[in-house]
């Protein structure tokens, strides 16, 4: 059995029984250095890991709004005074962990300019509008044009809602088992798609999903784009 390396530290903040930032730093690097094949992959030092620059806006901007939107439009219907506390606690302390300096600094700004005040939280449509005119107040600052209501961003975000969903491929597969199933048994009373599921007014659509996708600056592309498959209709005929 291997004697398990025991670790001091030499700053006077402890007694031996744990590495040190630097120590524990310095070995993980030295594990993903030399794992295996994962090796070759890696291209940065650690003074790139320990760098204070921030991170590219254009990269995690877009999600990060997609984020905040979804949280929204799932904010309750009825919020306790424990909801409303959590979720303006969250919303007002990006401006200490955004992933960028001055991003930080510019929602401070925007904060003065659209404060999140009490009547903000008072439903799920009152924070959800915020969201939305906050993120207007910061693409106006930037000179972009989202051409988005918030009726239109509402809208959007409600095809997301976990809810019963019909894929039109599947109802079809369905509908053929059933009329072969039918020609063998005599007097067999026909199951409605709504009856199987017990669905009273399903949706139809396919169940979506996201894929992040880093591309080049310079492509021109929008950065929400939803597979029409996607989008969820009422009441269509199969």
């Amino acid at each position: 059995m291997v004697p398990r390396k025991r670790y001091t530290q030499k700053n006077g903040h402890g007694h031996g029984h744990g590495p040190s930032h630097k120590q524990m730093t310095k070995e993980l690097h030295h594990i993903l250095r030399n794992n295996g094949n994962n090796s070759e992959n890696i291209i940065y030092s650690e003074d790139d890991y320990n760098s204070n620059d921030g991170m590219l806006t254009t990269v995690w901007g877009p999600s990060m709004w997609h984020c905040l939107h979804t949280i929204s439009f799932n904010y309750p219907v009825h919020p306790s005074e424990s909801d409303k506390k959590h979720y303006r606690e969250f919303i007002l302390n990006l401006e200490y962990v955004l992933p960028c300096g001055k991003c930080r600094k510019n929602l401070r700004k925007n904060f003065k300019k659209l404060p999140l005040e009490a009547k903000d939280m008072e439903s799920r449509a009152t924070f959800s509008k915020y969201i939305y005119d906050l993120h207007e107040v910061i693409n106006t600052m930037l000179k972009k044009k989202s051409g988005l209501s918030y009726a239109d961003v509402r809208e959007r975000y409600e095809h997301f809602r976990s809810r019963c969903t019909k894929s039109p491929k599947n109802i079809k597969k369905k509908t053929l088992k059933m009329v072969k199933k039918k020609k063998h048994v005599r007097f067999a009373k026909p199951l409605s798609v709504t009856e199987e599921k017990g669905c009273t007014e399903p949706l139809y659509g396919e169940k979506s999903k996201c894929v992040l996708q880093i591309v080049p600056q310079e492509k021109k592309c929008e950065s929400f784009q939803m597979d029409k498959n996607c989008i969820k209709k009422r009441g269509e005929s199969i």
